[in-house]
């Protein structure tokens, strides 16, 4: 009876395990699909209570990226654009679902020159700005950003909601969820831990293995979304000169951004930025180093380059002559 009993609290235990993966994989995809719009919601920055508009002249930028980009006319419908908060532009969902993405534009890419920037609204730890200092002017000079920096920012956001990212993510933590359930069964059910140790030491033990999944989930995570930023810098970098050299600007004012913050921050932004203007990170890599993306870029640029100077040495140097002519994105 003692026996029939536990076999049936352990299927029931299935049944529960079961479903939380079950839960873990949607509340995975949700924030993201069904729930986009109130994610967009809280992303978005207001003026008077209504969302700031995107600027035509950015939502036509988008429109020449699109047409250079290898994605389907219904996959460039699904692309909604709209203003965020804060200097960097993002993207949620994913043009892989029937719900579509999302790209944040931040307020800074409207500005053309430092008087265009608003300074009042911009305030670092709570505290105002001192613009006139060093770290001051090197922070309003790191919001002004030209075509091309920003034609590439948009493209790789783009490439990004082009991805699998978000059934990556919800498959890889419901398998290692299933995997830590199943490792801890599969030791109960071989040494007998049931009968063999006390409550507290299983207890450790489904700790310990919890602890040792979620580290392999993160590495493999992170190192899911590391090859994914190398990949689309490279491939939204082979679009056109113009695109490599927009993302080598614009990663390097990201990290004159990421520096001046580092001084405007005081002794917390040393634990927030290094002296390079990189994230700081313990132990984790969650993404690439602006580092090395600027250096990335720097080398499909002069890709670009070293092939335009053999086509002018060939008497077919016009698409050269154009990128020299051109600061535009074509």
């Amino acid at each position: 009876m003692a026996r029939m009993l536990r076999n049936l609290g352990e299927k029931h235990f299935q049944m529960l395990v079961g479903t939380g993966i079950g839960f873990l994989f949607g509340a995975s995809l949700i924030p993201q699909t069904v729930l986009l719009k109130k994610y967009r919601g809280v992303l978005a920055s207001y003026k008077d209570g209504e969302e700031e508009p995107v600027a035509e002249d950015l939502l036509e930028l988008k429109d020449k990226i699109l047409a250079r980009m290898d994605i389907r006319a219904e996959e460039e419908a699904a692309i909604k654009m709209f203003t965020c908060f804060g200097c960097d532009v993002l993207h949620r969902g994913s043009l892989k679902l029937r719900s579509g993405a999302i790209i944040g534009i931040p307020a800074s890419f409207s500005y053309e020159k430092p008087e265009d920037v608003n300074r009042e609204k911009l305030v670092v730890n709570a505290k105002e700005v001192n613009w006139s200092s060093g770290a001051g002017t090197q922070l309003l000079e790191s919001l002004i950003l030209s075509k091309d920096a920003k034609a590439f920012a948009i493209a790789r956001e783009i490439g990004y909601a082009n991805t699998y990212h978000l059934w990556a993510d919800a498959i890889l933590k419901s398998i290692f969820a299933y995997a830590a359930y199943a490792t801890g069964f599969g030791i109960n059910t071989k040494f007998h831990t049931r009968s063999t140790m006390k409550t507290w030491g299983r207890v450790g033990m489904y700790v310990a293995i919890a602890g040792v999944y979620s580290f392999l989930y993160l590495t493999i995570s992170d190192t899911y979304y590391c090859n994914r930023d190398n990949r689309i810098d490279r491939k939204t970098a082979r679009l056109n000169a113009v695109y490599a050299r927009g993302g080598v600007e614009y990663y390097e004012k990201t990290l004159q951004r990421n520096r001046a913050l580092r001084t405007l921050m005081g002794a917390s932004g040393a634990k927030e930025y290094t002296l390079y203007g990189n994230p700081q990170h313990i132990w984790r890599q969650p993404h690439v180093a602006p580092t090395n993306r600027r250096d990335n870029l720097t080398r499909y640029y002069k890709e670009h380059l070293d092939r335009l100077e053999g086509k002018d040495q060939e008497g077919e140097g016009q698409e050269g002559k154009k990128l020299n002519e051109n600061n535009t994105p074509q």
